[in-house]
This record gives C-alpha cells, structure tokens and sequence, in this order.
C-alpha cells in the first residue's frame, strides 16, 4: 500500500459499478443483501470455513479427512469409502 493513507469514518455509497484496479484490504466484514449473489471462479481458504444452511446443487469433492456432526442424510448413489 502507499505511504499516502487517507482514512474517513464517513459511510460512502455508490450507485454504479465500482472497479478496484489493485488489492482490497478489508478489516472488518463484508455485508450482503439478502438477495446477494457472490460469483467466484476458484476461492481458496486457508483456515476454518463456517457456513449455515449449506446447499450444494452438484457434485460435491471432499479431500481429506472429514467429521460430519449432527444427522447427516446419504442418498442412494453416494459413493463412500
């Protein structure tokens, strides 16, 4: 980041597009509409993933270890092992 900071505790809004030409440094949380829609080629996390509700609509690959936890429904076809 450059030397030159410039810090505002105002709120800003934007009504249009906004296109960030560099890195985004975010410290605090990223609030979505309950609408939202979040479109992403790949995403790496490294770390604890926590998601509510989770619905996967196609295939689903887990690498690794896994702890399910709770009741936990296999369909027919579900290939384990």
């Amino acid at each position: 980041m450059s030397e030159n900071i410039t810090v505002t505790g105002n709120k800003a809004q934007f009504n249009e597009d906004v296109i960030f030409l560099k890195d985004i440094d975010i410290r605090g949380d990223i609030i979505f509409g309950d609408s939202a829609t979040f479109n992403i080629g790949k995403l790496n996390i490294n770390g604890d993933l926590e998601i509510d509700n989770l619905l996967v609509r196609k295939d689903l690959d887990v690498l690794g270890e896994s702890d399910f936890t709770g009741i936990t429904t296999v369909q027919r076809g579900t290939v384990v092992g």
